[in-house]
């Protein structure tokens, strides 16, 4: 078995096949010659009429036919103009060069029933059929050529192809490698970001463990809850409560109302001791009415109610609460006024944090992607190396071993 560099294999298989391809190149280069010849006999039987045109003009001749001839060798001879021969002679050239002679000759023979029957001075006749002659044998060249490049020249299509597989394989490798360098500096810089978190982290955990402040906040919090679940109960008596207001069965002093705006039917929490008073007030109001059947409830539910507002009135439980909540918020205000800078920099530490957790989120979804699309890329290049070494095997009759120039692709290749 052959072993080959991946970037040996280009000029190997050229060498290989140079002796069989040669042969193959003469007669492309043949035909390429040929149809020169006939576009330069076009073109002089162009002329010709150009030239025909330009002696009657002299001698007082010039007439319809005489200008129609004229546009008719000026379009012929623009699309001469317009048209090249490839130089190198792979199959891609050649193929490009019979799409364009179905062109050429398609707009030439679309040219003479527009033109020639115009033209009726019989001075024009041999150039006409001249060009028609070799009109026609460019036609048949051009079918020789097809028939030549979908049978005999189907070798050097193969080797062609090969060879650009070669190169695209050669491509792929350092589009990997630039994924890869890629992909090495954003898990670098990651791994440097989330150091700096982590340091931003213990600095701003130090600074909140030496305020307590978090932890108020937290048993704050704990109590607005504590508050929000025992004035639950009374939501829906309060709502009916509101009702009898509403209707103006019943009024409200302006501390009673501003309370009621103010905690949003005690979904809000009752937060100081006067409101406390103020709610105990209306409680003591809602008892009255339920006691006195003028707010229905049925029988379990008004028990449950009136339960409820008992636990308010008598057991003190909102007011220790309350009480509790009042001391930890002027706590945790005492702390703020003491360390003052320390919450600014607090907050200023929390809004690096921040900012740096969205880098950090984009740089790992950057990682995520590279890799993903790294591993999809290494699959499409081993894919390819087994297709080249196969197709190197049937154009050479000789077993191939490509040698990749990444030692990760190498690795994954011995795997």
């Amino acid at each position: 078995m052959i072993n080959l560099p991946i970037y040996e294999v280009e000029n190997w298989l050229l060498n290989e096949t140079s002796r069989s391809l040669a042969p193959l190149r003469k007669k492309a280069k043949s035909f390429v010659d040929d149809i020169v010849e006939y576009l330069k006999s076009i073109r002089r039987e162009a002329d010709s009429i150009v030239m025909i045109t330009e002696k009657m003009s002299k001698e007082g001749r010039f007439d319809k036919a005489c200008k129609v001839a004229s546009t008719f060798s000026e379009k012929i001879i623009n699309i001469l103009d317009g048209f090249s021969v490839p130089q190198e002679y792979d199959y891609m050239s050649l193929s490009d060069l019979k799409k364009r002679l179905d062109r050429l000759l398609r707009t030439i023979i679309e040219l003479g029933p527009k033109y020639i029957p115009r033209m009726s001075t019989s001075s024009f006749k041999s150039p006409i059929m001249k060009m028609d002659y070799y009109v026609k044998s460019l036609a048949k060249l051009r079918g020789k050529l097809d028939k030549f490049l979908e049978t005999r020249y189907i070798h050097a299509k193969y080797v062609e192809e090969t060879i650009n597989k070669a190169r695209k394989l050669q491509e792929e490798e350092k589009k990997l490698e630039k994924l890869q360098e890629e992909n090495k500096e954003n898990e670098e810089k990651l791994e440097k970001i989330l150091k700096l978190k982590s340091d931003l982290e213990m600095k701003i955990n130090e600074r909140k463990e030496i305020l307590r402040i978090e932890d108020i906040e937290n048993d704050i919090y704990k109590i607005k809850n504590d508050i929000r679940n025992l004035l639950a109960p009374l939501d829906k008596p309060l709502r009916k409560f509101l009702n009898l207001v509403d209707r103006g069965e019943v009024k409200l002093t302006e501390k009673q109302k501003l309370l009621l705006n103010q905690t949003n039917d005690l979904k809000t929490p009752i937060t100081s001791l006067e409101e406390v008073e103020i709610l105990k007030e209306l409680l003591r109001t809602i008892e009255k009415l339920i006691l006195s059947k003028k707010l229905k409830f049925d029988k379990k539910k008004a028990k449950k109610v009136l339960r409820s507002i008992q636990i308010v009135l008598n057991e003190n439980t909102l007011d220790k609460l309350v009480e509790k909540y009042i001391s930890l918020r002027n706590e945790k205000r005492a702390l703020e006024k003491i360390h003052e800078k320390d919450l600014k920099d607090v907050k200023n530490l929390e809004g690096q944090l921040k900012e740096l957790q969205k880098e950090i989120n984009e740089l790992v979804k950057e990682v995520k992607s590279k890799k993903k699309e790294i591993k999809n890329l290494k699959e499409t290049i081993l894919s390819l190396k087994k297709e080249l070494e196969k197709r190197i095997e049937k154009i050479t009759n000789q077993p191939v071993e490509i040698t990749l120039s990444l030692a990760s692709l190498q690795s994954s290749t011995d795997n």
